[in-house]
């Protein structure tokens, strides 16, 4: 291995020797998951003052924001909704940037747009 890899909070996420983060089993847990925050740091095992690292956050889903822009679509097809999922991190709003692989199913009743 070229890199050595290493989290500050194994709690919230670990970390493998090929760099692929996972999230842990963290106390504060919610029904939405594991809750936290960790530094993951990669450095050179040869030369350890090159080195990065990258903070990840675990949130729950605290909101849903649609994005700006145009949309185009025949009538009786479906229409994608480009979307953010949000969450709260010390009182500010987060956007997630990784949330492919999250679930979402949205339902409009008696909408007039």
């Amino acid at each position: 291995m070229i890199h050595q890899w290493h989290s500050t909070n194994v709690s919230v996420a670990t970390v493998t020797q090929n760099g692929v983060a996972r999230t842990g089993q963290a106390e504060k847990a919610s029904s939405s998951g594991v809750i936290g925050e960790t530094v993951v740091t990669a450095a050179m095992r040869r030369a350890s003052h090159n080195r990065g690292r990258a903070s990840i956050l675990v949130l729950p889903v605290g909101g849903l924001a649609l994005l700006d822009g145009a949309l185009e679509a025949e009538v009786g097809t479906d229409l994608p909704l480009p979307v953010s999922l949000l969450g709260t991190h010390k009182g500010r709003d987060v956007r997630f940037t990784q949330c492919h692989k999250l679930t979402l199913d949205l339902a409009i009743n008696g909408a007039m747009f």
